[in-house]
């Protein structure tokens, strides 16, 4: 995780855990490791491939910026896709009702970010994990 990324959350309460195995969602049916990323008593449900190391205290670190990273990308496509039939174009949804599932939780999770950071902390976050 770099320094940047370490400056933005000095000072929050974050914790990442293993919920268990689930799905995303009720349209996608493939099993992942469940986790629950929290900043500042606001929760984030996080996937993962079973393909990857499950959490232990040593990649702790790496888990929470994975998170990070997906909640980041999630909230800036919000900049270029202001509707669903957008988002929908977009990611090549054809399904409305999986599309609009998903393009909910995105915004939820949008305006929890935003209540956390600040559109400056938001711009760091998005240039140190634009890479990864």
């Amino acid at each position: 995780m770099s320094n940047e990324i370490k400056k933005v959350l000095e000072g929050k309460n974050v914790d990442i855990k293993y919920v268990g195995m689930g799905t995303m969602s009720e349209y996608d049916k493939q099993a992942m490791r469940h986790y629950v990323l929290t900043i500042n008593n606001n929760c984030f449900e996080y996937y993962e491939g079973v393909g990857l190391d499950i959490l232990t205290t040593d990649n702790r670190e790496d888990k929470i910026l994975n998170a990070i990273t997906c909640l980041v990308r999630e909230y800036t496509c919000l900049d270029y896709c202001k509707d669903i039939e957008c988002f929908m174009s977009e990611f090549g949804y054809e399904d409305y009702k999986q599309a609009n599932a998903i393009y909910k939780q995105i915004k939820e999770n949008s305006s929890k970010l935003d209540k956390i950071f600040t559109i400056e902390e938001l711009a760091i976050l998005e240039e140190e994990t634009a890479d990864l």
